[in-house]
């Protein structure tokens, strides 16, 4: 039995299990959260009647919300589970969820920068990743506003989640508090951006919290996307703001401590573009030029929501530093087009940056 990194009685959810589900045996999965313990759940022979699927036990603090459980099934369907609520076990929460197939992207990524090392069937699997990974954003899109606008659905229009409610508070924090001035003068521009009515027009989304590789399910042969997993932090935000996901596809960290620092694979921009032909060429509204640049935006606030909080057990509020947080500050470098900061200065001791660019410049790149 794997460990159990969590503050859970694991033999008060395999009671609970075993009386739920008499006639299926259970198995932890190898990897186990901080927040949750899960078990695949399988019947005793292969004669036994019942389906294959997953047990989560979580705490109360990080309970999942069974609206949005549900929303994210209809939305993006067949790539979020069907999830049913078991009520309390103890002061856990419990769920069965519908087992996806796939396996974890981050089990399967490459590691370094040059893709030339793989085999030659490297760089097709990566198209279908990149397309897949589109397609999830398409559904996002079109599933979505269909739905608002048909259901009028107060709680996603309002944005009342723990970030949601608090994307302009969160950014002056990051614009006075991020540990480089390169990246508060980025945080303090995209502020303003916001402030001016950047995101306007943009639809309200269901967007997944953790979109990161070990979320990302695969087909471990051909790449193609099987699945999203992991919707406990899911809120209604605007469309783009999940987009900082794409940039994880696209490289991976290296080094240690603060010498760590993310690196793209050396056809990334290749692979980048992949995505957003496709993405355009299913979402036509992104072909205008104030769509695309909204959509920009949201992409870089989803970048230093993300990645300029320390996650802290799920307290989200405190801004990240070099002293705790090197990874997240390696990511938020990478992925906002700054430059590396091997000098790692302390905030009193930043070296002088050129500040006299647009407001308005967006990093990333898009056709």
């Amino acid at each position: 039995m794997s460990a159990n990194p969590s503050p859970i009685d694991i033999a008060t959810c395999l009671a609970f299990a075993t009386k739920r589900y008499p006639h299926h045996r259970f198995q932890p999965l190898d990897r186990q959260g901080a927040c949750s313990y899960t078990f695949l759940a399988e019947p005793s022979t292969p004669t036994e009647d019942g389906e294959v699927m997953i047990l989560q036990f979580r705490l109360p603090r990080h309970a999942l919300p069974l609206a949005l459980a549900h929303a994210a099934h209809r939305v993006y369907t067949p790539l979020a589970p069907c999830t049913t609520g078991l009520g309390s076990v103890g002061p856990l929460q419990g769920l069965a969820m519908e087992r996806l197939p796939g396996d974890r992207w981050g089990d399967l990524q490459p590691r370094g920068r040059d893709l030339g090392v793989w085999d030659g069937t490297v760089m097709e699997r990566f198209r279908r990743l990149m397309e897949g990974f589109a397609g999830v954003f398409e559904r996002n899109w079109r599933a979505t506003v269909t739905a608002l606008r048909a259901e009028k659905d107060e709680e996603a229009l309002s944005m009342g989640g723990k970030v949601g409610a608090s994307i302009l508070m969160r950014l002056a924090r990051l614009g006075r508090e991020l540990p480089s001035r390169a990246l508060r003068v980025r945080a303090k521009e995209v502020e303003g951006a916001v402030g001016g009515a950047g995101l306007d027009g943009l639809p309200v989304v269901l967007t997944h919290g953790d979109l990161l590789p070990a979320n990302i399910l695969v087909n471990g042969r051909t790449w193609e996307v099987t699945g999203l997993v992991d919707w406990a932090e899911a809120e209604w935000l605007p469309f783009g703001i999940g987009l900082y996901g794409l940039e994880h596809l696209l490289g991976s960290l290296e080094g240690e401590g603060r010498r760590r620092r993310f690196v793209y694979y050396d056809r990334a921009e290749e692979l980048r573009r992949i995505f957003w032909e496709r993405l355009v060429a299913l979402v036509g509204e992104l072909n205008a030029e104030g769509m695309r640049k909204k959509v920009l935006l949201a992409r870089d606030v989803g970048i230093l929501l993300w990645r300029g909080f320390a996650w802290d057990d799920g307290a989200i509020d405190r801004v990240v530093n070099w002293e705790d947080d090197a990874e997240e500050i390696a990511y938020l470098e990478a992925f906002l087009g700054i430059e590396a900061s091997s000098r790692r200065h302390d905030s009193v001791m930043d070296l002088d940056f050129d500040t006299d660019e647009p407001t308005d410049v967006i990093c990333a790149k898009m056709p």
